[in-house]
């Protein structure tokens, strides 16, 4: 026996295996779903079990568990990056669809601006025609009271624009996020993907000693999302 945790080596060349007895601490659930699941279940438990016997100073672990990437693990971890990539285009679409009614309610919301501010125009300028000294001594009671209403729906007019621009500040603010969200779609969605496996993986130490494995899933997960 040759192990690279130096203590267990030195007892195991002191006693010998005979001295070893070995128990199943615990069974697997089924619920575990398999593949790179089961060996976050593996490793998660495992260091429960460190920790219990570091407590009773009966410990011989010289380090927490780690990931332990098998043939299993990885066909699972492409079995997600194909289905991902497969509703990938239905994701886009979605986001398509929701960026194309963003930008018609800013079109609607323009339009309905360029209506109020042409009847300001129209009012603002009916008021300076009819205002001023000569026009206020020689016009009639019934011109003056246009222009007092003209004024008056021209503050509202503008309250009107203003708060059709908030709106469009709003919309254009959600454009922007929808925009982030098509651009990042791919990493958005890839989230779960990594956190249950790139994650887990750049986190912890392979111990079958295949680094090169580790850089080939960080590779993989970059390829989908370029």
């Amino acid at each position: 026996m040759n192990h690279h945790n130096k203590h267990l080596q030195q007892i195991y060349e002191s006693v010998g295996f005979g001295a070893f007895n070995f128990y199943i601490l615990e069974i697997l659930p089924k619920n575990i779903d398999g593949g790179m699941q089961t060996q976050i279940w593996l490793r998660d438990r495992e260091n429960i079990w460190i920790e219990h016997y570091k407590r009773n100073n009966s410990s011989l672990n010289a380090e927490p568990a780690n990931i332990v990437v098998t043939r299993e693990s990885d066909d699972d971890y492409k079995n997600q990056l194909s289905k991902f990539a497969n509703i990938l285009p239905e994701i886009k679409r979605n986001i398509k669809i929701k960026i194309d009614s963003i930008n018609e309610k800013i079109d609607k919301l323009g339009s309905d601006r360029s209506v109020l501010h042409n009847k300001a125009r129209i009012i603002q300028n009916y008021i300076s025609d009819n205002s001023g000294l000569i026009n206020l001594v020689f016009s009639t009671s019934e011109n003056r009271n246009r222009i007092k209403e003209g004024r008056h729906a021209l503050e509202e007019i503008n309250a009107d624009i203003k708060n059709i621009n908030e709106a469009i500040q709003a919309e254009n603010i959600k454009l922007k996020m929808a925009k982030k969200e098509r651009r990042d779609a791919k990493y958005i969605y890839l989230l779960d993907i990594i956190s249950r496996y790139e994650e887990e993986i750049r986190l912890s130490k392979i111990r079958d000693g295949s680094r090169a494995l580790k850089y080939a899933y960080k590779n993989k997960i970059r390829a989908l999302a370029d």
